[in-house]
């Protein structure tokens, strides 16, 4: 992809679960429910939070968001990825499951 502008534009509409640098779910204040979003939403907080780093804003300091799923949370996502790019070679014939992860 030219950039997150395209990358959004392809993927943006599969749900996504907003996670921290422990892969693991951010979970609501109330009701503990795991946090989830669209894949363009994921990579717009990612990129306000880049952003306020990048200018010294403290309220980003310390928060960061992971872009990281598998096939086993996000089938949809990951059929649509691998309809679009194939595994690379040197681990191709690996047994493993899918899984995707992203900076922008």
């Amino acid at each position: 992809w030219s950039g997150r502008e395209a990358f959004a534009s392809t993927f943006g509409r599969h749900g996504q679960y907003s996670k921290g640098n422990d892969v693991q779910p951010f979970r609501d204040g109330k009701t503990g429910e795991k946090c989830r979003t669209s894949t363009d939403g994921l990579i717009k907080a990612m990129s306000v939070l880049s952003a306020k780093s990048e200018s010294g804003d403290d309220n980003g300091k310390g928060k960061e968001i992971l872009f990281f799923t598998n096939d086993v949370e996000n089938p949809s996502f990951l059929a649509d990825l691998s309809s679009r790019h194939g595994v690379p070679p040197p681990v191709s014939s690996l047994p493993a499951f899918g899984n995707s992860s992203a900076s922008f």
